[in-house]
């Protein structure tokens, strides 16, 4: 793979290069990237070359596939909603939903503008903007001396639009002390949710200290913070009610009395209103060595034990003790993605880390530090980091590899992994073309692999969505940047059409996943909901590839269904018919 052409399909969405539209000699380079459920993207960018400075070389880019990447905003030029003299200074936040809308937090400058009232909130279509505040306005639903103050990085906003933001100001009722209030809604309706002085305690909660938020695309909210008398806890309203799901000091459910939740670091919030979060406990039985764990909360406070420092972790000889959960995402149904180390021999010591894939009591050694590269010569794995999984089982992570006789290596690449599947996608030392279509080629050589997120609601390390799309940024060895799309559907599908289990057999259970899907729109080529002909609905073409190779493969340990089953999937193949022409005449 290193040194060849990328094998897998992708969209260039910014190469970076010259910008004609903005003066000869400008140059864009693409960084990190977030991209939504539909495939948008939100790019930041710098900008170098004639005429350009500190002043004015930010850019904001979004990309859809109707509109291609617009610019929309950018440092020095008028900042929307203001008077075209006062202009964008620099960004803080900028966040994308699955409607293609912006939030964005900016520092504004102009002849108006002070250290008062220099930063601002919009939404909405980036090339439409609205403006909703600017730090100095009045803070709705607190007192009339409580005012916005600068907006910066402290705001979480949803796939789904919604908003929360976090911010300190100065107590009316007790000159000389600050409290905190979350304001929660959506950029056009802002409203108190809590605050630390009580004005505001949904559900009864009387918090002494606000930290950490996030909100998810049901406009569902989870909050990490004190309660009056000091306790850490988090906090959620998934279940209707604004309650705390973990409270430090409370029993560690599933271990032994007196095992109880000591401290609570950090916590990721996913669509389901279930909550990860890590969570450190001391009791009976309880060191340095097995004090740390990852839980999965539901809205009804439910605790599922993960993964813990301590438990056993398959490796290649056999099964080793976790002794230091690195990195960890789970998704909405509690598939694990982790990054750890084990205890190993002193003879092994070299090959002490990985990357495990799974549910709990079920994880699957995914790769091991020392391990042979998947169809590449001349390498071997080192460091494995970023480990995100998708609400489709999709793993991703990045990886450093050595070079076959060293000791250590710094080669990015980036792997993905389903099904007992590992791919390499990228490794630094791929040719890629970055051309647009039509256009000559442009080939250039990968030297790192530079981060991007998913959607603002999922925590996502990688830019991951649910429909196996990956956003990268490559960046290339004549110092340019480039922002690539990549589309998975079809790199994991299986061998067979209409195998839609994957198991290597058409057969009454991949029938059974028809069915269940009837009529049901997908992204295409999405065998998994059914979709076995690629074009992104469930329906009768589907059927036919069924019918057309049924029984091929290898049955997995079962009789193959006797010929007499294809006369009965063929009438079903009329009957569904039929039933599609009835609807579409009505």
């Amino acid at each position: 793979m290193a040194g060849m052409p990328s094998q897998f399909d992708f969209d260039v969405i910014l190469a970076g290069g010259p910008v004609p539209e903005l003066g000869a000699g400008v140059i864009v380079n693409p960084g990190s990237a977030t991209i939504n459920e539909s495939g948008d993207l939100l790019i930041g960018a710098s900008l170098s070359g004639a005429g350009i400075t500190t002043e004015n070389d930010d850019t904001l880019w979004r990309h859809t596939d109707a509109d291609g990447a617009v610019m929309f905003a950018r440092s020095g030029r008028p900042a929307a909603g203001f008077d075209f003299l006062t202009t964008y200074a620099g960004f803080y936040n900028a966040l994308l939903d699955d409607d293609g809308g912006v939030l964005l937090t900016a520092e504004i400058a102009g002849p108006s503008i002070d250290t008062l009232n220099n930063s601002a909130l919009w939404s909405g279509d980036p090339l439409a903007f609205s403006l909703h505040a600017q730090q100095g306005d009045q803070v709705p639903g607190l007192p009339a001396s409580v005012t916005y103050p600068r907006f910066d990085t402290s705001t979480a906003y949803s796939a789904g639009g919604h908003m929360a933001t976090l911010f300190t100001y100065w107590s009316p009722g007790m000159p000389g002390s600050f409290e905190r209030v979350l304001l929660f809604g959506t950029p056009y309706n802002l409203a108190p949710y809590a605050t630390t002085d009580g004005q505001v305690a949904p559900g009864g909660v009387v918090l002494d200290q606000l930290q950490r938020f996030q909100v998810n695309r049901h406009g569902q909210l989870a909050i990490q913070g004190n309660l009056a008398g000091g306790a850490n806890a988090i906090f959620t309203d998934a279940s209707g009610v604004f309650r705390a799901v973990v409270i430090a000091g409370q029993q560690a459910p599933g271990m032994v009395a007196g095992v109880t939740i000591e401290q609570l670091n950090g916590m990721t919030l996913h669509d389901g209103g279930r909550i990860g979060f890590l969570a450190e406990f001391d009791g009976p039985g309880i060191n340095s060595g097995n004090n740390r764990a990852y839980w999965l909360a539901d809205p009804d406070g439910q605790l599922t034990l993960l993964a813990r420092e301590g438990d056993l972790l398959p490796y290649r000889n056999g099964t080793a003790s976790m002794s230091v959960l690195q990195e960890f995402y789970t998704n909405k149904d509690g598939t694990v993605a982790l990054a750890a180390r084990i205890d190993l021999p002193p003879i092994d010591q070299d090959r002490n880390s990985g990357v495990w894939y799974g549910t709990p009591g079920e994880m699957e050694l995914v790769i091991q530090r020392r391990d042979p590269i998947p169809g590449v010569t001349g390498f071997e794995f080192g460091e494995m980091f970023n480990p995100v999984v998708n609400d489709r089982d999709l793993l991703v992570f990045s990886a450093h590899l050595i070079r076959e006789g060293n000791s250590t290596g710094n080669v990015d690449a980036v792997f993905a992994f389903r099904d007992g599947v590992l791919i390499p996608l990228v490794i630094a030392g791929d040719v890629v073309d970055v051309s647009a279509p039509g256009e000559a080629s442009d080939l250039r050589t990968v030297s790192t692999v530079l981060s991007s997120s998913s959607g603002p609601d999922t925590g996502f390390g990688h830019g991951l969505n649910d429909q196996d799309q990956l956003a990268l940024t490559l960046r290339f060895s004549n110092g340019t940047n480039a922002l690539l799309r990549y589309d998975l559907t079809g790199v994991f599908a299986p061998g067979i059409a209409g195998d839609l289990t994957g198991d290597g057999f058409v057969g009454v259970e991949d029938l059974d996943i028809l069915l269940a899907n009837w009529g049901r729109t997908t992204y295409a080529g999405s065998w998994r909901d059914g979709d076995a002909d690629g074009d992104g609905i469930v329906g009768s073409g589907d059927l036919q590839t069924l019918i057309d190779h049924w029984s091929e493969g290898a049955p997995p340990g079962v009789v193959v269904p006797e010929p007499a089953t294809g006369a009965v999937l063929a009438a079903l193949f009329v009957l569904t018919g039929r039933r599609r022409s009835r609807r579409r005449s009505i």
